[in-house]
């Protein structure tokens, strides 16, 4: 099949070699651009305190942290990650990382490590993220009574494309990769709104994305397979692909 990988640039690669290791072909489409924040990381080293907990949202989080919080001990913090690419970044460093079966805010909320009730529930979280991202997480903590502080890193912005430019591509294509609300926006924005024109299989993380954008389509009145991902780990798209009708 011909497989839309619209993992940023700098995250498409892995994904892009096991695509086609499965003998898929593979269009490479970012649907975000990352640019990087100022953050003064002086005075935030001041304020985090032994024993908070550290919520990374990705690996873009992971190496832009790591930078700013060098030389401090890292070990002294909870780590949680949103994936195990996030994970993995943060092992490398030797750091115990906790992380959630499935990759969503819902997955999160969902571990007993952010659990503020229990005895060492999280009292204190750093989320550790790009520009408005994972509200959800963010809201449901404080209603819980935590005290969340909130260090964006990065800000995730729309690519410059037109649905004119890859037309001949992208109109042969078979599946889509969305891996968030905020690229089925950006495809909605970057194809022009030719709808019509969507690939047959749809492949979306997490729950209320899916549920997002099979809303859309029943209003539009589209047919298409929507299969829900709870990982955007290489392997279980793959996986993924194996049982498109």
């Amino acid at each position: 099949m011909r497989v839309i990988n619209t993992r940023p640039h700098g995250r498409h690669e892995a994904l892009t070699v096991a695509l086609q290791d499965a003998g898929h072909e593979v269009i490479t489409l970012p649907l975000l651009d990352i640019q990087s924040l100022p953050v003064d990381a002086e005075s935030l080293k001041g304020r985090m305190q032994a024993g908070d907990t550290v919520v990374v949202i990705s690996p873009t989080a992971v190496e832009a942290l790591l930078a700013g919080l060098q030389p401090m001990d890292l070990s002294q913090f909870h780590w949680v990650a949103v994936g195990q690419g996030t994970a993995h970044l943060l092992r490398q460093q030797s750091l115990t990382v906790v992380t959630p079966e499935t990759e969503t805010s819902e997955g999160l909320l969902a571990l007993p490590d952010l659990q503020p009730a229990a005895p060492d529930g999280a009292r204190t979280v750093w989320i550790m993220r790009g520009r408005g991202g994972r509200p959800l997480l963010s809201q449901t903590l404080l209603q819980q009574g935590v005290t969340v502080h909130l260090i964006e890193w990065y800000e995730r912005t729309c690519p410059i494309w037109r649905w004119a430019e890859h037309q001949d591509t992208l109109s042969q294509a078979d599946v889509l990769i969305i891996s968030s609300g905020e690229a089925w926006k950006n495809w909605q924005i970057c194809s022009e709104h030719h709808l019509t024109r969507l690939p047959k299989v749809i492949l979306v993380l997490g729950e209320r994305t899916t549920q997002q954008i099979k809303a859309f389509l029943a209003e539009a009145s589209l047919m298409r397979q929507v299969i829900q991902l709870d990982s955007l780990a290489s392997q279980h798209i793959v996986a993924a692909l194996e049982v498109v009708e």
